[in-house]
């Protein structure tokens, strides 16, 4: 993130939870329109930056996305190491790969992001903003610009990815309700109106088309409410999927999120108040562990466990749905080894407040699964079991359960094991992780999530989060020619999901363009 905005470095933040993120900018910053007149918004701000038109160059690494927190070598520079890659487009004027309205480009030979303002958020728009500007590129790119538009000579990229956002959108804000509808109506009408431009130039037999998601989504709970025991007011739970932070100390904004089955940062801020340092202050008032929050809500909990420096906070929450990170800091400073007794204090805190029935927050009592710890950053992660002080008086975690224990005969959960460890990274995940009830078989109300409330969630390790398409169509070919390439990459044929996808991408571009 932008450091003038505060967020802790190294935690790149693309949905609302703990802090203000980038696609929450237009609300703070007010109307946008290129190039954002009246505002200190910048257009090196996005994720997905502005483009006044296709042609024009968007440098992937001015993104934080894509610069080195990006670890992974992504399906685009992939393609650029095959042999005879570039002999078969760059030398014909050419790209080699396209990456549309995507958040990841880097190594795609050509960017192409938005270029329609935006007045609101909708899904429809969202996706025509997407539609449009492929459509340009297809347009300009394999056209002549004379009279009859004849096509050109350029050869069509060996890869484009396109990425149609709407539909999360739409899940979010709408709830699973109206997910078919929406994909049926909107989804699947702009990827005709696509099909139906490839056929125009000659370029629709000879595709190999993947449709495939990032993850599923779960519904979550929206007729909820809570009753201000002062006042009797009864407040309808906010499931708006807006990020609330102003004018928290407000009961219109502060009871409506108590109501529903999200864990904010107030309300963790709030939790914090049972966690004292065991020292006190000047006027003998005991002082309390502080997590980093918002200035809003540093105001609304008058400062006493939160702060908005990083460099005075001990924790850092990154709420994003189910699944929330807490880290923790070292004796002085965030690039040490974390405190394990600090680690400890906190995991046997959320262990009383949300595993228990009776917690300080009613409607948060019973919302943790799982307190996932890891004492330190080079050990692997266990279910937190309660404590003890050993002979030297040192917090020591009493019986931690494995993850092969815990999640054994848990088929709830898909690959759990594994995709923990996999996601265990000494600086990225969280010293405590905080896995909130989300076990589809259950009621809606059974149902939580954390960062900010919205009528539909992902990120947990629930089949319905975890299952998604993997659709392989080859208009022009044949089954057999998928087939032996499917069977090249995944044993037996048999794709997990999407798990695979860049791998089998790959194998086609290898098979037709290698050594050329």
């Amino acid at each position: 993130m932008p450091s003038r905005f505060n967020n802790p470095p190294g935690i790149v933040s693309i949905g609302s939870g703990a802090f203000p993120s980038y696609d929450s900018f237009r609300k703070f910053y007010g109307q946008l329109t290129p190039p954002f007149f009246g505002s200190d918004l910048f257009d090196e701000d996005f994720f997905v930056p502005y483009q006044e038109n296709w042609q024009e160059g968007v440098d992937p690494l001015r993104t934080p996305q894509n610069g080195p927190l990006l670890q992974t070598e992504t399906i685009f520079e992939q393609i650029n190491e095959i042999p005879g890659i570039k002999n078969a487009f760059v030398e014909k004027g050419g790209d080699v790969s396209v990456s549309a309205y995507s958040m990841v480009a880097r190594g795609a030979a050509r960017w192409i992001t938005w270029d329609l303002t935006i007045n609101n958020s909708s899904s429809k728009i969202l996706d025509d903003a997407s539609l449009d500007k492929l459509d340009d590129y297809l347009l300009g790119r394999y056209l002549v610009p004379t009279a009859d538009f004849p096509r050109n000579d350029i050869p069509f990229s060996a890869l484009t990815s396109w990425y149609l956002s709407g539909l999360d959108h739409e899940a979010h804000n709408e709830g699973m309700g109206v997910y078919k509808a929406y994909f049926e109506r909107e989804t699947d009408d702009r990827i005709k109106q696509t099909v139906d431009r490839l056929k125009a130039l000659g370029e629709f037999d000879d595709k190999i088309f993947i449709i495939t998601s990032d993850h599923g989504a779960t519904a979550m709970p929206t007729d909820l409410s809570f009753t201000d025991k002062k006042t009797n007011k009864v407040f309808a739970a906010d499931v708006s999927c807006d990020y609330k932070v102003d004018d928290f100390d407000d009961p219109d904004i502060q009871k409506p999120e108590q109501a529903n089955n999200n864990l904010h940062i107030w309300e963790l801020a709030e939790v914090m108040k049972l966690m004292p340092t065991g020292e006190v202050d000047s006027d003998g008032k005991s002082i309390f562990y502080k997590i980093l929050a918002p200035d809003q809500i540093v105001g609304a909990n008058k400062g006493e466990t939160t702060v908005n420096n990083n460099d005075v906070a001990s924790f850092i929450a990154a709420l994003n749905g189910p699944m929330a990170h807490i880290y923790a800091k070292g004796s002085s400073l965030w690039n040490e080894e974390p405190q394990s007794d600090l680690i400890i204090k906190m995991a046997d805190l959320f262990q009383a407040v949300f595993s228990e029935s009776d917690g300080p927050i009613p409607q948060l009592s019973s919302s943790v699964e799982a307190i996932l710890i890891r004492p330190n950053r080079s050990a692997d992660y266990s279910v937190y079991n309660g404590f003890f002080f050993d002979s030297e008086g040192k917090l020591t975690l009493s019986n931690p359960i494995g993850l092969n224990q815990y999640f054994d005969n848990k088929p709830e959960f898909l690959d759990a094991v594994n995709r923990i460890q996999q996601m265990n990274h000494p600086d990225r995940s969280g010293d405590i992780i905080l896995l909130m009830k989300f076990k589809t078989q259950d009621d809606t109300t059974s149902r939580y999530t954390s960062g900010v409330s919205c009528k539909a969630w992902h990120g947990s390790l629930s089949t319905s989060d975890s299952y998604v398409p993997l659709i392989l169509a080859y208009p022009g070919g044949n089954k057999e020619e998928i087939d032996s390439i499917v069977k090249k990459v995944c044993p037996n044929g048999q794709c997990e999901g999407n798990w695979r996808t860049t791998d089998i991408a790959r194998e086609i571009i290898v098979e037709q363009y290698a050594d050329q």
